[in-house]
């Protein structure tokens, strides 16, 4: 299955692209499951994340924000009419990612990506795999969201969310041992996402 992502990979970069070897995790043996890419350290504890499952069988760490849509589709993407506005602005970052097993098998996901093939010129691929994936999500046809959009509702649906930070965010608060946002709000973990890129380290 690994040589699987790595095919997916050739043909989106023209290169093995390790980081497409994430999308096995739906293969796993764990019927629920939080995949973390390797560069992020876990401040808090993860357990607060299961109830999640309850309503969304797919969620990840941020979404919906503008800034965060240039990561995963050029604007071209809009005038294609494959995907509706939605699931465009969803737009997420997949360095974190909860989710159920087989909800996006391997075979399916094979089956995609000739579909995916045709958004490549509108997908932002220096951030590897993270617009095919996303496209997997929005067109998987399961309810789908994020730890951000959960804590925007105001607890409404779930409670006792904590979110994500990008480590170069400055301004964050230490108290007690915990850490917060510049915004004052719960920390679990930290990512350098965009670091290595920015030191042409990939």
């Amino acid at each position: 299955m690994l040589k699987n992502c790595d095919d997916i990979s050739l043909k989106f970069h023209g290169n093995v692209v390790g980081a497409y070897r994430k999308l096995v995790a739906w293969e796993g043996e764990f019927e629920q499951f939080i995949y973390i890419d390797i560069y992020t350290v876990i401040l808090d504890s993860l357990s607060f994340v299961w109830q999640n499952l309850s309503h969304c069988r797919i969620f990840t760490s941020h979404s919906n924000l503008p800034e965060i849509r240039q990561w995963v589709w050029k604007d071209s993407i809009y005038a294609k009419n494959k995907l509706n506005k939605t699931q465009i602005e969803y737009a997420t970052n997949t360095g974190f990612i909860a989710s159920s097993k087989n909800i996006l098998p391997m075979s399916w996901i094979m089956e995609k990506v000739e579909e995916a093939l045709t958004l490549k010129d509108d997908m932002e691929l220096l951030c590897m795999e993270q617009p095919f994936l996303n496209y997997l999500i929005v067109t998987s046809g399961y309810n789908y969201g994020s730890l951000f959009v959960f804590f925007m509702w105001g607890g409404t649906i779930t409670k006792d969310i904590k979110l994500e930070c990008w480590a170069g965010l400055p301004g964050g608060i230490v108290k007690g041992g915990k850490f917060t946002d510049p915004y004052k709000r719960p920390i679990f973990l930290m990512h350098w996402a965009g670091v290595l890129r920015e030191n042409n380290g990939i």
